[in-house]
């Protein structure tokens, strides 16, 4: 017999492992930005993952405009807002 959930929300596991950083911080954004903050965590991130951390801001920007713009589309709250957060971090990173 099959198990009814085998995964739950896959993702591809195939390029540049900087595009996850994105849904990491916005799934997490609450917690992140009470323990240390996104530059911090976003630091912590990609030095544990040996991740280029500018190939890591340009795929973090790049995913959360698109999530943001697409989420504001379909009526969602609470994405949008943290997608909005972090575009902000970054914008004011530069």
């Amino acid at each position: 017999m099959r198990e009814p959930w085998l995964v739950v929300d896959p993702k591809v596991v195939v390029g540049d492992p900087e595009f996850g950083c994105a849904q990491l911080l916005w799934c997490r954004l609450e917690d992140i930005e009470a323990q240390g903050g996104l530059d911090h965590h976003f630091r912590l991130l990609t030095e544990a993952a040996t991740l280029d951390p500018e190939r890591a801001r340009s795929w973090t920007l790049a995913r959360c405009v698109d999530y943001w713009l697409w989420g504001v589309g379909v009526g969602l709250t609470n994405d949008p807002a943290r997608c909005e957060a972090i575009i902000n971090w970054l914008v004011e990173e530069c």
